[in-house]
Parts: C-alpha cells; structure tokens; sequence
C-alpha cells in the first residue's frame, strides 16, 4: 500500500508540474488564476495549476442512472469563479441536461450541451467514487481521482487569483 501512495504521489507531482508549466502563449493577455484541487479534511493538494480566464477543465464520470459516460465541461470567469459552461453524454433521460438548459446539438452519437452558464462560485465540492470514476482534465493532464482517493471522500475545487512573486 505504501509502493501505491508513493507512486501515486509521483504520478500527481508530474501532472502539477504539467499543469504549471504548460501554459498558453495567451498568458499575459488574461487574468492568471490558481486551480487547487484538495481533499476536505486536508489542505495539502492533490493539484495545483494555473489556469487563464476563459480557459476550460473537465470533469469526467459516469452518469449514475444511464451507467453511460458524462463529461460536463467547466469554464473560468473573468471574476475566477467556475462556471458551469457545458456537457457531453451518450443517453438521454433522467439526470441529463435538457432543452432549456443551454443549446443542445446531437453529433456522432454524442449529445452536446453547449452555453448552460450556470455559476458554481470560487469553490466546488463533490463525493469521489470508483462507480462514478470521477476523473479531473485540464489540458492534457488526466487525474483519475477515485483511484486516488478513498470512496467517499470529499473534494474540493477552489479558484484563486494567483499572487505577484514580486
């Protein structure tokens, strides 16, 4: 168990260095935000990157009711809150995002929701599970959180104006 955590711990050391680094030639032309990704019981994170005004992460699971994959998609504001911007799934019924929720196009077999706009604030919270698989993805950083953390657990998203290193 032990072997486990440490090289889980290495595998999200190299996703943060990932995150950091690989930032867009649109740097100096948006606010910089810090994306921390924590359990909530602890504050040391899982995740730390930054992430520009506008910019999009995802949250990948798998619907509870259709069993059939769900990708809702995430956008930063210009006051650093996460908002709520879109979804992509493969069935439609309960739980599912429906006309009236944003402007709904149907392509390859997939359903897009694009424009929900619905504002989630500076800090997410949800429940990790190995049913639900919920995995993190920013850029081309994959974190399979529940494979990270207990079931159950509670995890937090938080937004923050990064700081002047001056």
């Amino acid at each position: 168990m032990r072997e486990t955590n440490r090289i889980l711990r290495i595998v999200l050391f190299v996703c943060c260095l990932a995150c950091v680094t690989a930032g867009p030639a649109k740097a100096f032309a948006a606010d910089t935000w810090t994306l921390t990704i924590t359990e909530q019981t602890r504050e040391f994170p899982l995740l730390r990157c930054r992430i520009l005004t506008g910019e999009i992460f995802h949250m990948r699971t798998i619907h509870s009711l259709a069993l059939t994959r769900y990708v809702q998609v995430y956008r930063i504001t210009e006051e650093g809150e996460i908002m709520l911007s879109g979804a992509i799934y493969e069935s439609e019924g309960g739980g599912f995002p429906a006309l009236g929720d944003g402007i709904l196009t149907k392509k390859d077999g997939k359903y897009y929701m694009d424009k929900m706009d619905r504002l989630i604030g500076g800090t997410w919270s949800f429940r990790v599970s190995p049913f639900s698989q919920e995995t993190f993805v920013y850029r081309e950083v994959e974190v399979p959180l529940f494979r990270i953390l207990p079931e159950g657990t509670v995890v937090l998203i938080r937004i923050e104006k990064e700081r002047n290193k001056e």
